[in-house]
């Protein structure tokens, strides 16, 4: 009975792994002459096999494998993706079922990463681009990708076009205007009880202390009250500055009817590089 049941637990555990779909995070092109976005080729292919590591569905394969691949066979997939046998071959190789490779790039002002997801078996390309208005919001750009990946992947979860920064702390504001908040009103009960105590005492001792209690808590209360009305404004001003904030876009091969690519790569070599979708 136990072994029957091991073979039914080993049976279904290798249907799980076997229904995931293997993937492989290749190399990253800096399609621009910024020396700086060099830094993020290197950095967004472990960036982004991180991130992808947190959803299900997919296994990813080892970084270490795919370089030794990329360099053992002076592969480049990155960009646009033409040569369906080079694909082929890396699939074999690596034995993945798709494989992410793309471009950073800086376009105007703005900062972009287009991710191509290579189907070895089909070599149909499906592209997934990100867009920043500046270099400092790098980590979100990738986790916009993860998921918008995933989802083309897996199909769970939802495709997201855009997320909003919110780079003004609101919710500090607003929390300091609350303890403040209650600070005021339990200074304010202070005074009242003291003023109470000053307008009712006989006890000439006591008369003076009840007097300079209340004196405090009264000036208290004012302090504490400026300091909550002041935290309140600050977070309806990063309230309004957040809703006015920068947006990190994303979009899909089918909303990018046509895609343009030039770039100078490590040898100095031009390329270029054109791709429509119909």
């Amino acid at each position: 009975m136990n072994i029957k049941k091991l073979i039914i637990f080993t049976f279904l555990v290798w249907s799980t792994a076997s229904a995931q779909v293997r993937v492989a995070v290749g190399n990253f092109e800096n399609a621009s002459d910024i020396i700086f976005l060099d830094g993020w080729s290197r950095s967004v292919p472990q960036l982004l096999q991180t991130e992808l590591s947190r959803y299900n569905g997919m296994i990813l394969l080892e970084r270490q494998k795919m370089e030794e691949i990329f360099k053992e066979h002076e592969l480049a997939l990155s960009g646009f993706v033409e040569d369906s046998a080079l694909v082929d071959q890396l699939g074999k190789l690596s034995g993945a079922d798709i494989v992410l490779a793309g471009t950073i790039n800086k376009i105007g002002r703005k900062y972009r990463i287009d991710v191509n997801l290579i189907r070895v078996n089909t070599t149909t390309v499906r592209v997934e681009s990100v867009t920043a208005d500046d270099k400092d919001h790098l980590k979100v750009m990738i986790d916009i990708l993860a998921n918008n990946i995933a989802f083309q992947i897996t199909g769970s979860g939802s495709h997201k076009t855009a997320v909003k920064i919110k780079s003004f702390p609101t919710m500090w504001f607003l929390g300091s205007g609350v303890v403040f908040g209650g600070l005021t009103l339990a200074a304010n009960d202070s005074y009242k009880k003291n003023l109470d105590k000053y307008n009712s005492t006989t006890d000439l001792d006591k008369f003076d202390k009840y007097y300079d209690n209340a004196n405090s808590a009264q000036k208290l209360t004012a302090v504490m009250g400026g300091l909550a009305a002041t935290a309140v404004l600050g977070g309806l001003y990063c309230w309004i500055r957040n809703l006015n904030g920068p947006e990190i876009k994303a979009k899909t091969a089918k909303e990018d009817q046509a895609r343009v690519s030039f770039y100078i790569n490590p040898t100095r070599e031009k390329s270029f590089g054109i791709q429509i979708n119909f």
